[in-house]
């Protein structure tokens, strides 16, 4: 219960205080108390991935999150936009798409959007796949 509330705060002072140091801090204190915090962990990845650029870090915490819960939404499309725009790993962010898109639906339309975006523009062999791109739109 406590890490819900150090999450929640966490966000009121990143994303409405602008206060990324005092978000962190709280973050850090709601994974001390429950580890397995599912909205934390993707949070304080984040937190990591846009502020501070740390993405050998938020993707840990990306990991971590989808060992918890493995069908997380938000997680699923942050991690597969890293992979596909950082790690510049076509293969791992299709398959996060993927499995995204297994789960029961509404699913995200921006998330969509760019999973059949990067299987329209994907290089190299056997990565590009209008046919699935044109189902998704």
């Amino acid at each position: 219960r406590r890490a819900h509330v150090r999450c929640a705060l966490g966000n009121l002072l990143f994303g409405v205080v602008g206060d990324p140091e005092a978000a962190e801090a709280q973050y850090r204190a709601a994974l001390d108390e429950d580890p397995r915090h599912v909205t934390t962990l993707y949070n304080y990845a984040v937190l990591l991935e846009d502020v501070r650029g740390d993405f050998a870090a938020a993707e840990r915490l990306y990991k971590r999150a989808l060992k918890v819960e493995p069908g997380h939404r938000p997680t699923l499309v942050n991690y597969a936009a890293l992979l596909q725009e950082v790690r510049h790993d076509i293969p791992g962010a299709i398959a996060l798409y993927e499995r995204l898109l297994a789960g029961p639906p509404p699913h995200p339309p921006a998330a969509v959007c760019n999973y059949a975006t990067l299987l329209c523009t994907a290089a190299g062999p056997g990565r590009r796949d209008p046919r699935r791109a044109d189902e998704l739109y």
